[in-house]
């Protein structure tokens, strides 16, 4: 019987996720499987001989090279909770095979030039995949099928489970036994183990992770990965530290019982030079050398150690995310979602007279921001506010004006944007009382100087 030791993790992975179209489904919520504590290794399983020598897995070891096996779409998103086919899962456990070996198996509906066919053919090949002359590729992979599959690298034992839809005639009850007993996924809140239920890319990275023996440094790529690999997979998502461990090359420490990283593959958390990221609601930005900016400017904008964006103020940085976060929508440009951020300041507050400020006069953003996100009331400083740090939140050097308006004078305040070498008017105060009155053909987001209906002066 061969133990972990015999399979050591010292040559890269064969294969990334393979990222072909899959249906949508509902996510699963996090509580649905419970993983290992992240500070804690958990004992391997010996692998066995129901499956060929050819097609063992390859098992992390303490020390070794932790190579990536994941990787995500060209738009830079992972798709978590969406469901993997059945073409994808054989995929991703074939690329953790140590030696997949020239023993095939054919299947009618798995044409020898599709992208998935040495992974479905070897795995069935050596008795892990069902020969039964159709694989139905393009399936929805269940989690039942999932956990036997990955059951199959394992010997049987005298394992048990007690969920309430399954009982020892189930053909998955000794799969969801074994992956229980392992740590390697388990039921939903319900008592149910779910085993018709589709698994996810996120869930099933996540099984995958704790059936091989790898859990995440979460200081290292706290501390690192200040720009999360994938940008629909934040810091703070469930999965996050999984799909980082998973997407990452590393290497580890030989000194320490728990994963601990000693280098990493920088190139993986390297973006586009000189580039802003907008990930959950949250404003992230490159340098010449296309790693995250930290503790420093980019511009005129400020990123903290965490390598976000930061007005300076926590409470006021809260306030705007949560604003982002309520406005965003994947399919806007960030031009549009700078119209929308301009559209939520204009019609989601309420005019209340305060303080003015003289030509010329700064510093007032924050204090007059924080008075305006608190009580939902505040004059056009207030207005300006607000929006000047909505669109610098989206990566835009806006300015914040105090100076005066129109034939009196008026003190006003407004925010103004470059684009193009012309300076533009953002006045979301004005535009919002003249609404008031049932007046709607001004407009003031992004108005030029020149084509101003009268006169601003910022000093």
């Amino acid at each position: 019987m061969l133990n972990r030791h015999d399979f050591l993790c010292r040559q890269r992975m064969f294969a990334a996720i393979c990222l072909f179209g899959a249906a949508l489904t509902l996510p699963i919520a996090a509580a649905d499987i419970r993983v290992q504590p992240q500070d804690t290794q958990q004992e391997l399983p010996v692998q066995n001989n129901r499956v060929a020598d050819s097609v063992e897995l390859r098992l992390a070891e303490q020390g070794a090279e932790h190579s990536a096996y994941i990787s995500g779409y060209a738009d830079g998103s992972f798709a978590p909770d969406r469901a993997i086919t059945r073409a994808e899962g054989a995929q991703l456990i074939y690329s953790l095979v140590e030696n997949p070996g020239d023993e095939r198996v054919y299947f009618y509906d798995v044409p020898t030039k599709a992208w998935y066919f040495d992974a479905v053919s070897t795995l069935a090949a050596g008795g892990v995949v069902a020969d039964d002359g159709y694989f139905r590729p393009n399936d929805e992979l269940t989690r039942g099928e999932f956990v036997s599959m990955l059951g199959e690298f394992f010997p049987d034992g005298e394992y048990e489970c007690a969920y309430t839809d399954l009982d020892e005639n189930s053909p998955y009850y000794e799969a969801a036994a074994k992956a229980t007993h392992f740590g390697w996924i388990s039921g939903f809140p319900d008592g149910s183990f779910g085993a018709e239920r589709s698994i996810t890319r996120a869930q099933a990275v996540t099984a995958v992770n704790r059936v091989i023996g790898r859990i995440a440094d979460t200081a290292a790529i706290d501390g690192d990965v200040v720009i999360p690999i994938f940008s629909d997979v934040f810091a703070g998502h469930w999965a996050y530290y999984d799909i980082t461990e998973a997407a990452i090359d590393h290497s580890l420490s030989t000194e320490i019982e728990s994963e601990t990283w000693i280098s990493y593959d920088v190139e993986a958390t390297r973006r586009e030079p000189n580039s802003t990221y907008l990930i959950d609601g949250c404003l992230y930005a490159t340098g010449p050398d296309g790693l995250p900016v930290t503790d420093a400017y980019a511009g005129a904008l400020y990123f903290g150690p965490d390598g976000r964006y930061t007005c300076g103020d926590s409470e006021v940085d809260g306030y705007i995310r949560d604003i982002i976060l309520e406005i965003y929508d994947p399919s806007l440009t960030r031009e549009e979602l700078l119209h929308a951020a301009y559209n939520h300041t204009r019609d989601g507050y309420t005019y209340l007279r305060r303080n003015y400020y003289q030509i010329g006069d700064t510093g007032w953003e924050l204090e007059n921001a924080r008075v305006m996100l608190q009580t939902k009331r505040g004059n056009c400083y207030c207005y300006a506010a607000v929006f000047y740090y909505l669109s610098r939140n989206l990566g835009y050097d806006a300015t914040a004006i105090s100076g005066v308006v129109g034939s009196s004078r008026s003190p006003h305040g407004w925010v103004e944007i470059d684009f193009d070498g012309v300076t533009n008017i953002f006045d979301t105060e004005l535009e919002m009382s003249y609404r008031e009155k049932g007046i709607y053909y001004y407009d003031f987001y992004m108005m030029p100087y020149s084509r101003a209906p009268w006169q601003y002066v910022k000093g």
